[in-house]
């Protein structure tokens, strides 16, 4: 084994020219080569996601699902193979850096970031949520935990999860018959624009 370690061993230039060819997911592989090329991906990884530039996530149904995310400054197209393995899921939304699926047969859902790999299932209640008719989703996370609040707008309703008691509190938004706009999450307390 160690000699497989020693002969991966390139310079850092030879590296990036690689990482610079690859695809999304190609990169999860090439960190997977050896002990040199997992430092140097840990490295460039960290550099990614640190460096706030804008993504476009694009996903399209044209005979099968594809996923893509287009890097606007740079011009360049990460094509994704990932949402595949979930043909079986709905994509709902994305929010703060995960994708939000919906499961109907077992009532659940997926929250997958595509940069860490990361899976989170949340249940839900049977019949309170349609994934069909759900408008708006939004994942908020503490930053001095890993706990997270998911809020789904739904019909006529307002459904969050708080990961802390793994529960599910519904709010009926149809008071004076106004239409939800939109909602944030900021210092813990949601705001829903009427």
């Amino acid at each position: 084994m160690k000699k497989v370690e020693e002969r991966c061993q390139l310079s850092v230039d030879v590296l990036d020219f690689i990482s610079k060819t690859l695809d999304f997911d190609d990169h999860f592989e090439f960190a997977a080569v050896c002990k040199n090329w997992r430092a140097f991906h840990k490295t460039l990884w960290r550099n990614f996601l640190a460096s706030q530039e804008p993504l476009l996530l694009q996903i399209a149904y044209n005979g099968r699902v594809s996923c893509s995310f287009i890097n606007i400054p740079n011009q360049k197209v990460y094509s994704s193979k990932m949402i595949e393995y979930f043909l079986s899921l709905q994509y709902v939304a994305s929010s703060n850096e995960y994708f939000i699926m919906a499961e109907h047969h077992s009532n659940t859902l997926m929250l997958i970031n595509p940069f860490t790999r990361i899976k989170k299932l949340i249940n839900t209640p049977n019949s309170e949520i349609n994934f069909y008719s759900i408008n708006r989703a939004l994942l908020a996370f503490d930053q001095r935990s890993e706990e997270f609040v998911l809020v789904i707008l739904c019909k006529h309703r307002l459904h969050v999860y708080h990961s802390r008691s793994c529960g599910w509190v519904t709010y009926s938004i149809m008071e004076n018959f106004e239409a939800v706009v939109d909602f944030v999450i900021l210092h813990n307390i949601i705001y829903v624009g009427t």
